[in-house]
Parts: structure tokens; sequence; C-alpha cells
């Protein structure tokens, strides 16, 4: 976060996106990227949203659930950017475990050693309860779930930190 915010580079992350054609623009403002996998019966489809200076696109692909970007900042830095979105929490338990057995296996084929920074976003549908941990802050609120123990786990394997739980949030 702290790499994106001194370096005046934003991301979002787009879920749900409905449109039934891969999209992708660059201009010259600096880096616009936006693309996103094709949605599947008007369901699910993700992208990612990048604009910052001195980046480069070095490869993005986008499925229906999950995808990434590699970019590169000030022509050294790689970033892995990977975008997901989970099923929901009413989702059969083998439906959600392959979901994050695949996306466990697919980030481990992707991170590699000259990747600096490793993000990933994207709506994980998911409770992680209020335990803390060096991983997990303490402004998170509702009762840990199925999908909520999964997204814990794979924080851990990948050593990533959830963020949204590091800043308080409004309730409702």
């Amino acid at each position: 976060m702290e790499e994106c915010l001194d370096n005046e580079i934003n991301l979002l992350d787009l879920t749900e996106v409905k449109q039934k054609e891969v999209e992708s623009l660059t201009d010259d403002t600096g880096t616009i990227i936006i693309a996103h996998g094709v949605s599947d019966n008007d369901h699910a489809g993700i992208g990612l949203l990048i604009h910052g200076k001195r980046l480069e696109l070095i490869e993005a692909i986008f499925g229906t659930c999950y995808g990434h970007a590699k970019i590169r900042y000030a022509k050294k830095e790689t970033w892995l950017v990977g975008v997901v979105y989970a099923s929901t929490e009413a989702a059969d338990e083998d439906v959600k475990d392959l979901f994050y057995d695949e996306l466990t296996d697919y980030f481990n084929a992707l991170i590699s050693e000259e990747s600096k920074v490793t993000l990933l976003l994207g709506d994980f549908n998911a409770e992680i309860g209020v335990e803390m941990d060096k991983l997990h802050g303490k402004h998170y609120f509702g009762e840990l779930n199925s999908n909520g123990c999964r997204l814990r786990n794979l924080c851990h394997d990948f050593k990533l930190f959830n963020t949204s739980s590091f800043f308080n949030k409004r309730l409702g």
C-alpha cells in the first residue's frame, strides 16, 4: 500500500463485470489500463483499473473469477496484481474448496523472485472475524465464516496482509 501511495499509483479492482467482450485501454495521461475477463451468464467477471506514472503493462490475463496483471514500475520493479471474485458463503463447500485450491495453484505458478510487490484485490465474500495477528488487523467485524477461514489461510500461505482489517470502517 505504501508503495502505491508514495508513487501515486491508483489501483481499483473490478468485480461482477457483466460485459461480454474483453476491453483494454491505455492512454497517455500516465497509464490507464482496463482489462477484464468475459463474464459467463451475466455472472462474475473481473478486471483491474491502474493509473500511475511510469508504468508499463507486461501482461494481463483475466478470467471469470480470477486473473492478474504484471506491471513494471519505473522500468525496473515488477509488480504482480491479482484480482479475485470468490463464491458467496452460500455456495457448496466443495465449490469453494476447489476455487481456493485453483487460486493457490494459479498464484504459486505466478509468484517469482522478479516481483517486488504482490497485491491481491477483489471480493472474497468473506468474514475474517476479529482475531488479530500480524497479517490481519483489529478493525474488522463479523463472525468468522468458512470463506474467512479460506482467506486467512491464503494470506498466511502467501504472506499477504489483509489491508481492509487495518483501518476502521463504518457499520451498516
